[in-house]
């Protein structure tokens, strides 16, 4: 058998490495494309814990406790986070000086033998309280609801709610109109969409109690009559009613503080509507 010379191979062996070289950088190309790919189809993250910071303050004074919890946003402008911060510093500062007027006035006129010293002991300063739940955190939204509450004297405590809903893209906040864009009517459908809600809650709620029985159709029709006007009047389908909120692309969350649609004694509601 001949065998060729090295010479004659040359030609053969260029294009063989050619080839190598050409599906090397090919293979390389396309796995490029497919990591972008998989990058660009990332799914939606609805919180994004990285973007958020919590600041706290605890601080007492002599008439009160603090247990301040709000949160900061990375990715929003400076106006936003001092609107959060804004709304908890001046609760505090508000809670501070009702709580020492209220004790400062109770020292004053305690009879004899009334054990009230001029400052409260420290188990007996008034409290107040702030806490947070983000519903959106992300590139596109900021979405969250602010609780406070706490005690600066008379017959029980209080707990209120207010959100804050930002659009990025868009650098504006976010009201409820904006999410209801093609309907003109939003407010009346909310509102009979949230009355129907609540009394299934109402319902819910009381039954537990088992001091009402709804299966009689008088303790139902009493019951519905004690609280219809305090209903009806929370849920009028006016922006006032419905400037508690937070939303993500499938929901639009409505909160309702104690006394607006039920009495002290039932609590805070929500209610969940489907955007779409």
């Amino acid at each position: 058998m001949r065998i060729p010379k090295v010479s004659a191979l040359i030609p053969f062996i260029i294009t063989a490495l050619f080839l190598g070289v050409l599906y090397y950088i090919v293979s390389n190309k396309d796995v490029k494309i497919s990591d972008e790919v998989v990058e660009d189809s990332k799914p939606f993250v609805l919180v994004d814990k990285s973007l958020i910071t919590e600041k706290i303050y605890n601080e007492p004074t002599k008439y009160t406790t603090f247990d301040l919890s709000y949160p900061q946003f990375k990715n929003a402008p400076a106006s936003f986070n001092k609107k959060i911060e804004d709304m908890v510093m001046n609760a505090m500062k508000d809670h501070a000086e009702i709580s020492e007027q209220d004790w400062k006035a109770r020292y004053a006129t305690k009879y004899e033998g009334d054990n009230i010293g001029e400052f409260p002991t420290e188990d007996s300063r008034l409290s107040l309280f702030t806490n947070f739940r983000v519903v959106q955190a992300n590139d596109k939204y900021i979405s969250v609801l602010m609780s406070m509450g706490g005690y600066s004297g008379g017959a029980h405590g209080y707990r209120n709610m207010v959100s804050f809903n930002y659009d990025l893209s868009s650098d504006k906040e976010v009201k409820l109109s904006d999410l209801f864009p093609n309907d003109k009517n939003y407010l009346k459908k909310i509102s009979e969409f949230s009355r129907q809600d609540l009394i299934k809650q109402f319902i819910a709620v009381e039954s537990e109690t088992g001091l009402i029985d709804f299966k009689k159709k008088e303790d139902k029709d009493a019951f519905m009559a004690s609280i219809s006007d305090m209903l009806n009047a929370g849920t009028e389908p006016i922006a006032e009613n419905f400037n508690v909120f937070t939303f993500t692309s499938e929901v639009v969350e409505l909160y309702f503080t104690e006394y607006q649609v039920a009495p002290y004694v039932m609590g805070s509601f929500s209610v969940s509507i489907p955007r779409k």
